[in-house]
């Protein structure tokens, strides 16, 4: 018996549908080259570099690729979302050479050969990695790439003897610092040490890394009528006596806060310090003429950078004379100054 071929003359338009085809029934091995051509689809062409597309219920419709820029310096004006590849030889932007990277709304991310690096204490918080040094020691990257950094110094010494607060160490954060594969040394500075004599305590030390240095707090003054020591935070000046006025100790620009100082000479047997600086504020002037006002240290500043949100570098309180009246000496500013004593 002969075959009869059936032609599309014979089948109705829409007759045949989906669920008429078995599943695998029609594959590239029976649809000859070129058999299925635009004119056949329900879709308007596009244009040169489109592809084709659909909506997922069964709209068809040609649209843009997302390409990679390419070039050996940053696009300029890009959108959130934009990739580049560095075909540089060198770091652009701080993104590696041959890269890829990704723009998140404010800077360049490189997408491949991912960061990481050694030392200190790891932790991770909200996709972030933090590395911890609260004693000296080596952070090595094993890839170039890109850090932020929290820097504190030490804080200056209180005064010993009716003395005034010591100065916060000074407060770095910087951002998208570059780094490349080799280790960096970290040196945190330590705190001030009251000696028990003296007109002003010893200063703090300065903490450095990565080409930054936070400079360490002022010591501060001692009674009578001392000065505190200029740092990262100036140090307060001690109790006054006979003069009415010392030079406030300066704080570092972009680090801290000038310490406090009195404002007029004692007068009977009240007298107090004056707060160290902090990095968000100054020390509290002491205002002299037998005042029994406490005097705190200058607050400290909220870091944006780690991920609780802690304050840093509180400017520390000052003393206060035991029996004259001062209930309570000063307190510390918010983020780590401690308390003066009576």
């Amino acid at each position: 018996m002969a075959n009869t071929k059936i032609t599309s003359r014979v089948i109705a338009d829409n007759a045949v549908t989906s669920s008429a085809i078995a599943d695998n029934a029609v594959h590239t091995a029976k649809i000859a080259d070129d058999a299925i051509t635009l004119a056949k689809l329900n879709v308007t062409d596009g244009i040169n570099g489109q592809a084709l597309t659909t909506n997922g219920s069964g709209t068809l419709s040609f649209a843009d690729v997302e390409a990679a820029t390419v070039s050996t310096t940053a696009p300029s004006s890009p959108a959130e979302g934009d990739m580049w590849f560095n075909s540089s030889t060198s770091t652009v932007s701080n993104i590696q050479a041959k890269a890829m990277a990704v723009w998140n709304g404010s800077a360049w991310k490189q997408m491949s050969s991912a960061f990481s690096a050694t030392g200190g204490t790891k932790t991770t918080a909200g996709g972030y990695t933090y590395h911890t040094f609260t004693s000296s020691g080596t952070f090595t990257p094993e890839v170039a790439g890109s850090v932020d950094i929290l820097l504190v110094a030490g804080g200056g010494a209180g005064g010993w003897y009716v003395g005034g607060g010591g100065g916060a160490g000074g407060m770095i954060e910087s951002t998208s610092v570059a780094v490349t594969a080799q280790a960096y040394s970290i040196v945190i500075g330590a705190g001030g040490t009251v000696t028990g004599t003296g007109s002003t305590s010893p200063s703090g030390s300065n903490t450095t890394a990565l080409g930054l240095t936070a400079i360490g707090g002022g010591g501060a003054g001692s009674y009578p009528d001392n000065a505190g020591v200029s740092g990262g935070s100036g140090g307060g000046a001690g109790g006054p006596q006979s003069s009415s006025f010392v030079a406030r100790a300066s704080g570092t620009s972009g680090q801290g806060n000038q310490g406090g100082t009195f404002l007029a000479a004692r007068s009977g047997t009240p007298t107090g310090g004056s707060g160290g600086g902090g990095a968000n504020a100054s020390g509290t002037d002491y205002p002299g003429n037998g005042s029994t006002a406490r005097c705190d240290g200058g607050a400290g500043k909220q870091s944006t950078i780690c991920p609780d949100s802690y304050y840093y570098a509180g400017g520390g309180g000052a003393g206060a004379y035991a029996g004259g009246g001062i209930t309570n000496a000063g307190n510390g500013g918010i983020g780590g100054g401690g308390g003066g004593s009576c």
